[in-house]
């Protein structure tokens, strides 16, 4: 019995994959912004000829925080892996998610989370062509769940009336992350052909602004 068995005979025993709820992804969102809001600290700028142990300082403590957002992003990114894989196994498993009024809006959470795995790779590992690429992915998927789910919501009769609630608005949020994703990653992308890449993002980033307003103002 290998590694993988045991863990996944581990989770059905424990019924993690059962009682799993999308809403986990919620923390991978919040950590994802706290490593990009930790990268981009401004400091006011110092003269180095009038205090140059502050300066060194402050390098000493920019390399700090370079470090520590790098350990926040690959945990970050370790935990939104572990929650995807879980939610296949209950989608595979347990198809009885799908079918609950409330838990599929979560899985806006999921897109998110993936957007902000995706966009430091730009900022914090210099990979903003890479960081493109998984971007228009995720745009694709906000765009092919966002409408699924949007429509077995719509649809579902617990979700009428007086039982319409602001947590419906999640799958929609993703696409306005997709606008603030790709926006981002306009000046960051380099290359031959990068003014063709920076046209694709601006374009993509204005419809899904659009999109997701659109819903938001619609639900």
């Amino acid at each position: 019995m290998n590694i993988f068995t045991k863990i996944r005979n581990y989770f059905v025993r424990h019924q993690i994959i059962e009682n799993f709820h999308p809403s986990w992804f919620a923390m991978t969102m919040s950590w994802g912004v706290n490593a990009g809001l930790l990268h981009t600290m401004p400091f006011l700028p110092i003269d180095e000829s009038v205090n140059p142990h502050g300066v060194e300082n402050i390098r000493r403590f920019k390399k700090f925080l370079d470090v520590l957002c790098k350990i926040i992003w690959t945990t970050n990114s370790f935990y939104w892996i572990l929650f995807m894989s879980i939610s296949i196994l209950q989608l595979v498993n347990h198809r009885k998610t799908i079918k609950h009024h409330i838990k599929p809006c979560f899985y806006g959470c999921m897109l998110m989370g993936f957007a902000t795995c995706a966009q430091p790779l730009a900022t914090l590992w210099n990979l903003p062509n890479l960081a493109a690429t998984l971007y228009f992915i995720y745009f694709a998927l906000t765009w092919i769940l966002g409408i699924i789910i949007n429509i077995r919501l719509i649809i579902h009769q617990d979700n009428r009336g007086q039982n319409v609630t602001s947590i419906l608005l999640l799958p929609t949020l993703p696409n306005v992350v997709a606008a603030h994703t790709g926006a981002s990653l306009i000046p960051l992308v380099v290359g031959p052909n990068s003014h063709l890449l920076k046209i694709s993002l601006l374009f993509t980033a204005y419809i899904s602004l659009g999109w997701g307003m659109l819903l938001a103002f619609l639900i």
